[in-house]
């Protein structure tokens, strides 16, 4: 994975442009299943992208169109999204997919490379390493130009928030407000280029350290977690190799709050015992370690790129649901929100 960079930037150095990118994603809602990885659908749709850089023509973005050239501009809109990638959809769901297994590593950079989500272990019959996933996440290949070498930043202005109000409405249907204005507590946004991978967890505070690994009721609709050839099924990216313990006589007990990570223990099925393995963690920072506050020196805010002279730099954005973030659930994934992030460049002086 790797490491963050940061950039102390002199007390010389000059705030030259404000890029504002504007994402609306709305959670629809979610009936069937508790948490990410069982039958958990109809996830976030994304009504409206655009980059505004009207205020400096210093910054500015643009996508590749279909021949590959990259047309730069002071404002992106829908169109452009859409002319840059005939595939993309604003209205997409997002559904829970999976980092795992992408390491970031950015000394194998190339520019047709970038960040590959897996697909949950409910769509797949894989046990490790699933298919890659096709939909149900937002992906965005940009570029953004200086006329002057500067560093890349989110600003302090960047919001990502609940739709308190949108929420409030949903509630009435039956579900907990408060729980639905915990809707980010599952999100991740991630950044990556040539030199960093970011990965963004948007409504903590600190750092989860998910793990990327477990038993799981994937496929089993009796309430049990999998299980094959009389052992429990681990799925997830790990090392080493799986201990069991004793079967069960008896079923185990139902949970009081049932789930893909929380299911039942099959009487006559030997146990899978997580702690015999050594599980992939999610390495992720949080919204805070990005934001600069405008002043003289950007201290330890996490830089995203630097910019030459001139240069494209590339830049690949995704927003998606982490499938193993046990905060996933039915009443999360029913919430709304909103992300607008506010961009700016600081001039290398």
């Amino acid at each position: 994975m790797a490491k963050g960079r940061n950039k102390a930037t002199s007390s010389t150095g000059k705030l030259i442009a404000a890029a504002f990118g504007l994402f609306f994603l709305t959670l629809s809602s979610s009936i069937v299943g508790t948490y990410a990885w069982y039958k958990v659908r109809d996830f976030a749709r994304i009504d409206q992208i655009s980059m505004d850089f009207s205020s400096s023509p210093t910054l500015q973005a643009g996508v590749k169109d279909e021949d590959g050239n990259i047309e730069y501009k002071q404002v992106l809109n829908e169109y452009d999204f859409r002319k840059g990638d005939p595939n993309y959809d604003a209205n997409a769901n997002l559904k829970e997919v999976s980092s795992m297994f992408f390491d970031g590593d950015v000394s194998n950079y190339a520019d047709d490379k970038a960040p590959i989500l897996r697909a949950p272990y409910t769509k797949s019959d894989q046990k490790g390493k699933t298919e890659p996933a096709e939909s149900g996440f937002i992906q965005i290949e940009a570029f953004f130009r200086s006329s002057a070498p500067c560093h890349l930043y989110l600003t302090d202005h960047t919001v990502i928030k609940p739709l308190e109000a949108t929420n409030a409405l949903i509630a009435k249907y039956g579900y907990d407000e408060d729980e639905l204005n915990r809707v980010l507590d599952c999100a991740r946004l991630s950044f990556y280029s040539k030199e960093g991978y970011h990965v963004i967890e948007l409504g903590q505070q600190t750092p989860s350290h998910t793990k990327f690994g477990g038993p799981l009721q994937a496929h089993n609709t009796e309430g049990f977690f999998d299980y094959e050839e009389g052992k429990e099924v681990l799925y997830g990216d790990y090392s080493g190799t799986p201990t069991y313990l004793p079967a069960l006589e008896e079923d185990s007990p139902i949970p009081e709050s049932p789930s893909a990570f929380n299911a039942r223990h099959k009487a006559g099925i030997e146990r899978v015992d997580p702690t015999s393995v050594t599980f992939a963690e999610e390495h992720t920072h949080v919204l805070s370690d990005f934001l600069f506050d405008g002043g003289s020196s950007a201290g330890d805010t996490i830089c995203l790129g630097t910019l030459s002279p001139n240069e494209d730099f590339r830049l690949v954005i995704s927003i998606y649901i982490e499938g193993w973030d046990k905060d996933l659930t039915d009443t999360l994934a029913t919430g709304k929100f909103s992300l607008d992030l506010n961009f700016t460049g600081l001039l290398d002086i």
